[in-house]
C-alpha cells in the first residue's frame, strides 16, 4: 500500500471471502479501504470448496438466511465473471446419498412446495459413469465456486487499488480513539476483523461462544468423467476433467497439521463410492470459524464502537458473504434489518 495514504475510512483485518467482498462493496460505495492480510497466515476460505446448496446438512433443511442469501450471491458472483471476464461460478446436479433416518424425513418434507423445485423428490437407486448410488435424490439448485481463483483475483484487484498491505495484524499496535483507530503509521475510522477463526483468538471478542471446527480434505485424480456434486458421508466436488476433491472432516483439535486419520477417512470415502484408480493430489486443512448459535456475526463491538466484526460463516461462507457484505456496505456504517439477526450484539459482553 502507498505510504502516502496515511487515513483511510474502513480499515479490513483478514482477505478471505468475508473480508474481500466487504472490501469490495466499500470500495463500491466510495468508502476508502485498506485490508491487512497475509499469505503466510492459513486461510479456510482458501481451503473451501465452494459449495453452494439450499438444501444442506444432515436434517435437509433450507435455513432461511441461507434462502434469502442465496439468489443475490449467485447473481453477485455472475456479475464478477462479466467484471473480471474469468468463470468464477458453475452449476452442477447434486446426488445425494441418504440413510436411513434421513429418508424418512425426506419422505415427509419433500412434499413442501419449496422442495418440489429444488430436488427431484424420488429416492431411488441411480447409476452416475460406472458408480451405482443407491437411496439417493438430485438437488438441483446448487453450485460451485472456485475460491482459489476468486481470492486471488481479489488480491491482485486489491494491489492494483493500492488497498492491500502483507502484514500480520498485532493487537498491541492498535489504538483505540473515540472518533477511529490508530494502527502503525495509519488511522481509520472504522476496522472490522474479517480474519475467520483467527477472530476467537483476540480478546475484544472473548465474550463469544465461538464453536470452531477443522476440517480436512483431499484433492484427487480419478478415471471417472463426472460432472455432477455427489454427497454421502462428505462431499465430492468436480473440479475439471477427473480432478475432484473430497471433504470436509470434523475434528475439534484446532490445528492446521493434516492427520493420518483425516486422510484415511477420506480415501475409505472415496472407495466406498467406487472411484476406481484414484490418485491423491493434495491433503489441506482449514478451521472453520462457528458461534455457538451458527449464525453468521456482523456489526460493531457494544463497547467499541469503530470495532467491527463480520465472521462465523462457518461452512457456508460461500452463500452468505457476497450477500451479507453488500447488505452491510448499502448502509455503513448502519446495517439494513435483514442482518439483525446476525448482530454481533446477542452475546453479552
Amino acid at each position: 500500500m502507498g505510504k502516502t495514504k496515511s487515513h483511510v475510512d474502513v480499515l479490513i483485518i483478514g482477505q478471505g471471502i468475508a473480508g474481500s467482498f466487504l472490501a469490495h462493496f466499500l470500495e463500491k460505495k466510495g468508502k476508502t479501504v485498506c485490508i491487512l492480510s497475509s499469505k503466510t497466515i492459513p486461510n479456510a476460505s482458501k481451503a473451501a470448496a465452494g459449495l453452494m446448496q439450499r438444501i444442506s446438512g444432515k436434517f435437509l433443511t433450507i435455513p432461511p438466511l441461507i434462502d434469502s442469501c442465496f439468489a443475490e450471491s449467485v447473481d453477485i458472483y455472475r456479475s464478477l465473471e462479466q467484471e473480471w471476464g474469468i468463470p468464477l461460478i458453475s452449476k452442477h446436479t447434486t446426488i445425494r446419498c441418504l440413510n436411513s433416518i434421513q429418508k424418512k424425513r425426506w419422505k415427509k418434507i419433500s412434499k413442501r412446495n419449496l422442495y418440489s423445485s429444488l430436488s427431484s423428490l424420488e429416492c431411488k437407486s441411480r447409476s452416475l459413469s460406472s458408480l451405482t448410488l443407491d437411496d439417493s435424490i438430485e438437488l438441483f439448485d446448487t453450485y460451485l465456486v472456485n475460491p482459489s481463483l476468486l481470492l486471488n483475483t481479489f488480491y491482485d484487484y486489491f494491489n492494483a487499488k493500492d488497498m492491500y498491505r502483507e502484514s500480520i495484524f498485532n493487537p498491541e499496535n492498535l489504538t483505540l480513539h473515540p472518533q477511529g483507530i490508530s494502527y502503525d503509521s495509519m488511522t481509520s475510522d472504522h476496522l472490522i476483523f474479517c480474519c475467520g477463526s483467527h477472530i476467537s483468538e483476540l480478546d475484544f471478542f472473548s465474550h463469544i461462544p465461538f464453536d470452531n471446527v477443522k476440517g480436512e480434505t483431499l484433492e484427487f485424480y480419478s478415471d471417472h468423467h463426472i460432472n455432477s456434486i455427489i454427497q454421502k458421508d462428505h462431499f465430492i466436488v468436480p473440479y475439471g476433467s477427473q480432478h475432484f476433491k473430497i471433504g470436509a472432516t470434523y475434528d475439534r483439535k484446532l490445528n492446521y497439521l493434516p492427520t493420518k486419520h483425516g486422510y484415511h477417512q477420506l480415501v475409505d470415502s472415496i472407495q466406498d463410492l467406487g472411484f476406481s484408480n484414484s490418485q491423491i493430489l493434495q491433503h489441506n486443512t482449514g478451521i472453520r470459524c462457528f458461534s455457538n448459535d451458527k449464525k453468521p456475526i456482523v456489526g460493531w463491538h457494544p463497547l467499541y464502537k469503530n470495532l467491527g466484526i463480520f465472521g462465523g460463516l462457518g461452512s457456508r461462507g460461500y452463500i452468505t458473504a457476497p450477500s451479507l457484505a453488500k447488505q452491510w456496505a448499502h448502509d455503513f456504517p448502519n446495517y439494513t434489518t435483514c442482518l439483525r439477526s446476525c448482530d454481533v450484539t446477542r452475546f453479552c459482553v
